[in-house]
């Protein structure tokens, strides 16, 4: 990349990096992969590489949708709902904030339209080695998820709604 004098590198993070989620060493991945776009994307800009990370919001991976699938039928038979993977998340009381956020959250598929997106814009090196959401992508190119819907960033009330 540095010798053709273009090229785009993305960290995919969360804001994990910045504040509790998951596990301690969740964070600390997180807050270094934010990190490492930040001072590459310095020592970059020269060769015209822009270096991000992107934090998409919460995704609806398959395996979490397997997760809210085994909540939803837990509850529809009056059991409780499965073991979660964290118990201090659990401690916390966001076991449940959590499942709910990434029962509305984005496909799998979202990130990279906002990658090929960002690859497009010839404004790209104006971005080099800062933090980007998925939400503020598609709101500045006018993106939209697999199924529609505008994703709105992480603590707003939900996906909206619109057609594709």
């Amino acid at each position: 990349m540095t010798k053709q004098k273009s090229g785009l590198i993305v960290n995919v993070s969360s804001p994990g990096g910045k504040t509790y989620i998951f596990t301690p060493a969740y964070g600390i991945g997180k807050a270094a992969v934010d990190r490492m776009a930040a001072d590459c994307g310095i020592e970059l800009k020269s060769h015209k590489v822009t270096f991000i990370s992107l934090w998409p919001g919460p995704v609806k991976t398959e395996l979490v949708q397997l997760s809210i699938d085994k909540r939803k039928a837990a509850a529809a038979a009056g059991a409780p709902p499965p073991k979660p993977a964290s118990l201090e998340t659990v401690g916390l009381g966001a076991n449940a904030t959590i499942h709910h956020a990434f029962g509305l959250g984005e496909s799998t598929e979202f990130s990279g339209k906002c990658i090929v997106a960002l690859y497009n814009d010839p404004k790209l090196l104006e971005k080099t080695g800062k933090i980007i959401t998925t939400a503020a992508i598609g709101k500045e190119y006018g993106l939209k998820d697999l199924d529609g819907s505008v994703v709105e960033e992480i603590g707003a009330t939900s996906k909206g709604s619109g057609s594709a």
